[in-house]
Parts: structure tokens; sequence; C-alpha cells
């Protein structure tokens, strides 16, 4: 009777350490994915920021305050923010850990919208 008692508790146990593991690496895809999309969206929207009379100081900073509120475990490891003649440019790297990291590239061009695009709308 003693053995079928540490043969159930065994098993209960290693059921437990599944549950455990498969509920930490749930959370763990989860919010990686959600970072992914909330990272996409920043550097679109420091493009636009970018493309706009906005300083790019204040661009970086929208950008690294609406990540950091919205990402708390995580930061961005590398950040650039530049403005062309034609274009607005944002990279980013965003570090979970030591061993995981996502790069995000955004480009849009100056002006957002331009003569043949207005034109297209007026149709």
């Amino acid at each position: 009777m003693n053995n079928q008692r540490g043969f159930a508790l065994v098993e209960g146990l290693s059921s437990i350490l599944f549950c455990i593991v498969a509920l930490t690496g749930g959370l763990s895809v989860t919010y990686v994915s959600f970072a992914r999309v909330w990272l996409k969206r920043a550097a679109y929207e420091a493009s636009v920021c970018l493309s706009t009379p906005e300083t790019t100081f204040n661009c970086e900073q929208d950008l690294r305050n609406s990540t950091a509120k919205a990402l708390p475990i995580g930061r961005i490891d590398y950040l650039l923010c530049t403005r062309g003649r034609d274009q607005a440019f944002t990279r980013l790297r965003w570090k979970l850990n030591s061993s995981f990291e996502l790069r995000i590239d955004d480009r849009r061009p100056i002006p957002l919208l331009g003569p043949s695009s207005i034109a297209k709308r007026g149709r």
C-alpha cells in the first residue's frame, strides 16, 4: 500500500512540474509575441514622428517611454532614429535577456502623403 502511495506522489509531482513548465513556456511565448507587435508599432510611430517637424530626440524619448511602460521586462539596447530628405528610418534592438533579442526596422517616406497619394484619394 505504501508503495502505491509513493508512485502516486511521484506521478502527481511530475504532473505538477510539467504543468508549471508548460505554463511558464506559454507565458514566455505570449510575452515575446506581444513585445514583437508592440515594438513594431512603436517603431512605426517613431518613424511617423520623424516625418513631422518634431525633433529626433523627442521621437526617441516617446518610443523609449511607451516601450518601458508596456514592456517592463526587457530593455531597448540600441535605438537609431534618423530623418533623411526623403525618408524616416527607425531601427531598434530590444533584449529580453543576454541570449534573446528582437530587431525591428521601420522606414517611411517623407512626406507621408505625397502628391501621387493625394491624387489617388481625390478620385
